[in-house]
This record gives C-alpha cells, structure tokens and sequence, in this order.
C-alpha cells in the first residue's frame, strides 16, 4: 500500500511534493480503514506513522522553502531523514514516547468510536499493569497526572538517545489529553530534562486538541 510513496520518499522529494503525496498516502489509509481492510500490524503502516507522520507535523510548523528536499532512509538506521536545501543538510531523528498507549487509544478511537483520554502507566511498566489499567471502569486525570507521567518518560527516552547528536530531534507523543496551552505552560519543565540531549532543537510533536501541535522545547 505504501510501497511506492516509500520509494519516493528514499528517493528525495521537494517539500511541496512530499505534501501532498503524503496527503494522498493518507486518503488511502482512510479509505482502507472504512472498509475495515486496514491490518493495524502493518510495518509499513507503523514506520508510516512513527517516522513519516511527524516530519509532516514538523514541516508544516516550520517557515522552509518549498523547494528543499526531504529524503527519507526508511531502515532503522540514524537520522531518519535528512533536509536538503540551499544551506547545509539538516538531519532530521525521530522518537516515540508513550508509543503502547498512544498505539491503543488509537485503535480504541477508530474501532469502538470512543477511547479513554488517558491511562497514565509509564512507558517502562509491566504489561500487567498496562492490561489493568485498560480494565479500569473510571479513566479521569488530572493535568498533574498527564505532565508528571510524561515526564518521566521523557527522561527514559533521554537515557536512550543520550549517546545521539544531531540537528532536529522530533518527539511524538498524543496531545490530546491537555489543550496547547497547557503543554506551552511547562516548557520550561521539558527542556530541563531534555536539556542533555546533543540535538541542536528539539521539538514535542504529536496529535491535539483541535489538530497537530510541534512544540519548540530546545
């Protein structure tokens, strides 16, 4: 399904075309998944949104001429993609926090209809703990929740691109829990624990009351 837009993507593309193949990519993934054709374990799919979907996110943020090109390397190896335009290239890594949960609230939404705004296990605990909260009659939070949760997992994920440096680090979580103004309130908190890390910028992109948010936090 996506094996021809990869292509492109691993070939180079203009920002202008990387847009709008995306945006057709993205038409057929829907249309797939009214007609329940979609396989939620599809490789293609998952790299498709743990890599592809959240350059968009970043592009669409940021003022960069349409006639740069992003290339894509699509093969697990470091950086994910790499900008190209008339300065130096800019390598461009993307990380997932909170992947298990986001990945399961997603399903939830798009097969039940409805889905709890939150769960609130950390990235690092045992599925068991993961399976009860899933069980869990009562799904309320509060904001302290949300950001205390999130950052730990934010200082797990440091540990593990500690020994990375780069240009563009992105890092793609759901959003939707708080409103924007919210997440903008705790910057501050973010940076201190994203600080270490050896990226010249670092952005927190991800799904969100009322569409996509890319978060400058370094």
């Amino acid at each position: 399904m996506l094996e021809e837009f990869f292509s492109k993507l691993k070939q180079g593309l203009s920002i202008d075309s990387f847009l709008r193949e995306i945006n057709t990519a993205q038409e057929k993934i829907d249309e797939l998944r009214k007609s329940n054709s979609l396989q939620h374990n599809n490789q293609s799919l998952k790299k498709y949104h743990d890599e592809v979907v959240p350059v968009k996110r970043y592009i669409c943020k940021m003022d960069i001429d349409s006639r740069s090109t992003i290339k894509f390397n699509l093969n697990n190896q470091y950086p994910d993609c790499i900008l190209l335009g008339s300065q130096k290239p800019i390598s461009i890594e993307v990380t997932q926090v909170r992947a298990r949960e986001n990945n399961y609230l997603l399903r939830q939404m798009r097969d039940q209809k409805h889905a709890p705004g939150f769960l609130g296990v950390s990235e690092e605990a045992p599925e068991i703990e993961f399976c009860k909260a899933k069980r869990r009659k009562n799904h309320s939070y509060s904001t302290q929740n949300v950001i205390e949760t999130i950052e730990e997992d934010l200082k797990l994920r440091v540990n593990k691109k500690r020994h990375h440096e780069g240009d563009v680090l992105l890092i793609e979580t759901n959003l939707t829990p708080l409103p924007h103004d919210t997440w903008t309130a705790y910057i501050q908190n973010f940076r201190n624990i994203l600080i270490s890390l050896k990226f010249k910028s670092i952005y927190i992109t991800g799904p969100s009351e009322g569409g996509e948010s890319c978060i400058k936090i370094k």
